[in-house]
């Protein structure tokens, strides 16, 4: 369900999905549903730069595309929490 909002959101498949190496993400059942839809699994090792990159660099472009809504939106700095 996840795959196709995202398709229909973005009009992009997901190939690869890469995150830290946390448990509820490594289980059989959810390695077997990445397969069953031709996604591959990368494992990272948790509070390492060298391999989150990407991710540190999306997360601050998703922050400071938030700053700039609540500014414009003239919005108080409180709503922070519920924007994101």
């Amino acid at each position: 369900r996840i795959c196709k909002t995202i398709f229909r959101d973005t009009s992009y498949k997901i190939f690869t999905l890469q995150m830290d190496y946390v448990d509820e993400f490594c289980s059989q059942c959810f390695n077997d549903f990445l397969h069953a839809k031709g996604i591959k699994h990368k494992l990272t090792v948790s509070y390492t730069p060298k391999q989150n990159v990407v991710l540190m660099r999306n997360n601050c472009t998703i922050i400071e595309a938030i700053r700039s809504m609540i500014y414009h939106a003239y919005l108080n700095p409180a709503f922070w929490l519920l924007t994101i």
